[in-house]
């Protein structure tokens, strides 16, 4: 955009002011619900995106207190996923969400504690 005297860049009337978001992508995991034992049960959780972005994912639990969720180190040959590992940690039973996310796009899992 053309700069004004200022040196800041001209606004033009009527045009959208954009700015470059990152185009949507899909984060895909190995299984959409799991299952666990309450207190001592987990799961690993392999997690991929088409952006090929695994490192930078961040991983949230709807209820920290209940369910843990923590990244594994990389594994040696497996290129373009992530493994998690989710674990119950208290005597709660329920459901649960665990999102995996990406400034692209998000993913969520069903935990369902028993």
């Amino acid at each position: 955009a053309p700069l004004d005297s200022s040196g800041r860049q001209r606004v033009v009337e009527g045009k959208e002011v954009t700015h470059d978001a990152p185009q949507p992508c899909t984060i895909s995991v190995s299984q959409d619900t799991i299952s666990v034992a309450a207190g001592s049960g987990s799961v690993g959780l392999l997690v991929s995106a088409d952006s090929g972005e695994v490192k930078d994912i961040k991983f949230a639990s709807s209820s920290p207190k209940d369910i843990e969720v923590t990244a594994e180190p990389e594994i040696a040959g497996i290129s373009g996923r992530a493994l998690f590992l989710i674990k119950s940690v208290s005597s709660a039973t329920g459901v649960y969400q665990v999102t995996f996310s990406l400034p692209c796009g998000k993913k969520e899992v069903r935990v369902k504690v028993r």
